[in-house]
């Protein structure tokens, strides 16, 4: 994964206001495979698109941190470009998550973090490099208490808790009353929660949350 370029360009510039400035964050990424952003329940499928990221601004005195994620249209081009208006001040934290999807590589994950700071209205480019960062296997018991019953469920998904995005499917075998999920790999340090697809077409979010190892 190559360096993850910040950049306040001169376009961005134009637009920012006094007390902001436009920040562009680009990615080296594979070419989406296309496919809806989010679904009809605000997840964002992975395995359908294939690339996915994020970018996270905080700071002391931004009380609610600014997310800004890619892609946010169907059908991207094939470079992520994020645009994002910062308040100006010091020390913008700026922490990056980038997830790819591979059918034969399965999933790798890498973050960055960097702080920066921004001047209103003025141009400056700051370099975010981003690393992998390990996948662990995760098993769950999901207990259904019956409602959906295990035996009509025909998949369980990992879902990213923090920003919604809908792993590929994990494999599980159905009990009485729960589920024993087994998910391959999924970035560690991460909390997930778990989606239920049943044989009628609907989908069911089970109570468990769990934190990857």
């Amino acid at each position: 994964m190559a360096a993850l370029a910040v950049v306040a360009s001169g376009c961005g510039v134009d637009r920012a206001s006094a007390d902001h400035a436009m920040v562009h964050v680009m990615f080296d990424l594979p070419a989406p495979e296309g496919g809806a952003a989010r679904n009809d329940r605000g997840l964002f499928d992975l395995a359908e698109v294939g690339a996915y990221a994020v970018v996270t601004v905080s700071a002391e005195d931004i009380a609610t941190p600014i997310v800004a994620d890619w892609p946010d249209a169907p059908n991207p081009p094939g470079a992520a470009d994020i645009e994002i208006m910062v308040p100006a001040g010091t020390d913008r934290a700026f922490e990056a998550l980038v997830l790819v999807w591979d059918e034969d590589q399965g999933l790798s994950a890498h973050a960055g973090q960097t702080s920066k700071d921004l001047v209103g209205g003025t141009e400056m480019d700051v370099d975010l490099q981003v690393d992998p960062i390990s996948c662990a296997a995760v098993d769950e018991t999901i207990d259904t208490a019956g409602a959906p019953d295990p035996g009509q469920v025909v998949a369980v998904h990992p879902v990213d808790v923090e920003h919604d995005v809908l792993y590929p499917a994990a494999t599980f075998t159905a009990g009485a009353v729960t589920l024993e999920v087994h998910a391959e790999a999924l970035p560690s340090g991460r909390p997930v929660r778990w989606t239920l697809l049943t044989l009628s077409g609907d989908w069911v979010d089970a109570d468990e949350e769990t934190l990857v190892p």
